[in-house]
């Protein structure tokens, strides 16, 4: 729980950062509080997703290996991708 509130925190400040800038997308940040607050934010979100990215490969690895057990291997496939 306490990830989670720390990375919705960091979404918000970069939010609001962003808000300002009235549609430029990418800038490089202002400070260097915004840039530690995005680089601890990519860090947590990709440690939350790493669990998920290696289901899904093992996911595409079994349907590309064993591709007969399957009547549509490569939508298979693709779900795993997803």
């Amino acid at each position: 729980m306490a990830v989670w509130l720390f990375e919705l925190s960091f979404v918000i400040l970069i939010i609001f950062d962003q808000y300002d800038k009235a549609g430029e997308l990418f800038t490089p940040p202002r400070s260097t509080r915004i840039a530690f607050v995005r680089f601890i934010a990519g860090m947590i979100m990709q440690t939350m997703v790493d669990s998920e990215l290696q289901n899904g490969m093992k996911m595409m690895k079994y349907s590309a290996n064993h591709w007969w057990k399957f009547k549509h291997h490569r939508v298979a496939f693709f779900v795993g991708f997803l």
